[in-house]
């Protein structure tokens, strides 16, 4: 299972993401016309795991440690989430490296970041 409710969060595991050959909002297929990038799964898969929550969740802990990056689609995307929940309550967790790089676009008024999931359910009182 992807999402889980542990106590009154909900910890949603993205999996490996997806990977698009080019940059901004077109994607390109060598021989066709650019199109626009569909949402990737993993944001359709978490917009129908909240829609179908009962109870509003305390915090939703996104887990990408699996995504070797978070391209510009994921973090608009990660941005609209933190903006449609109180303050506080969206974390993403991610690889170090991810963390060090998004860290300083000053997207903390959106989500927090950190790389352990332990520490993002332990700042909460789960787990």
């Amino acid at each position: 299972m992807r999402a889980k409710r542990v106590g009154d969060q909900l910890v949603f595991h993205a999996g490996n993401g997806e990977w698009y050959n080019q940059q901004h909002d077109k994607r390109w297929d060598p021989g066709e016309d650019a199109a626009d990038i569909p949402p990737a799964r993993w944001h359709v898969e978490l917009e129908t795991v909240l829609a179908a929550q009962d109870t509003t969740p305390s915090v939703v802990v996104i887990d990408t440690t699996e995504m070797d990056w978070l391209v510009g689609q994921d973090l608009g995307f990660l941005v609209r989430i933190g903006k449609r929940l109180a303050p506080g309550r969206l974390k993403v967790v991610a690889t170090t490296r991810v963390v060090r790089a998004v860290s300083g676009l000053s997207l903390d008024s959106s989500f927090e970041l950190s790389s352990s999931l332990a520490d993002a359910l332990e700042d909460q009182g789960g787990d």
